[in-house]
């Protein structure tokens, strides 16, 4: 058995979680996503597909942004990052407590594409394979993204 927070699948060890799943918090201190990239590249590694770490984590970091950004500054301190290892693609999930769906991406122009903000759905569509979004609920709602990530051969 190996100490608490030498393993990222801190779940399968208790027997609530299964292989190819990992969750963690996100909260909004000051270098919330920075920690994010790196548990997220860590995972990448773990599931032995270090290749798609780049395209995940941004997928991710854009995610994690946006419920940072949206949800976490109007008084709730916690939203859930999931991953899920499925076949040949990995998913990534973001459940924050705003009820208000993402913004769905521009249309892709040479203004939209220079603009400082706002891009973080143009980015994950293009990035994904598919995403979505889970109908919304005075609770909060989930965002995904479909990475494909097939494994190298070996």
């Amino acid at each position: 058995m190996s100490h608490p927070g030498t393993r990222t699948d801190w779940g399968l060890e208790l027997g609530i979680s299964a292989a190819g799943f990992t969750a963690r918090a996100i909260t909004n201190e000051p270098d919330i996503l920075s920690r994010i990239r790196r548990f997220t590249r860590k995972v990448m590694n773990e599931w032995d597909l270090p290749q798609h770490a780049d395209t995940v984590i941004a997928v991710v970091d854009e995610l994690a942004a946006n419920a940072v950004v949206h949800s976490l500054t109007t008084g709730s301190t916690t939203a859930w990052l999931a991953l899920l290892r499925k076949d040949e693609a990995v998913i990534c999930a973001v459940a924050d407590p705003s009820p208000q769906p993402p913004a769905l991406p521009p249309p892709l122009t040479h203004a939209t594409l220079m603009k400082s903000h706002g891009r973080g759905m143009t980015i994950i569509d293009g990035l994904s394979s598919a995403w979505g979004y889970s109908d919304p609920t005075p609770h909060g709602k989930t965002v995904w993204a479909k990475i494909p990530a097939p494994p190298t051969p070996q």
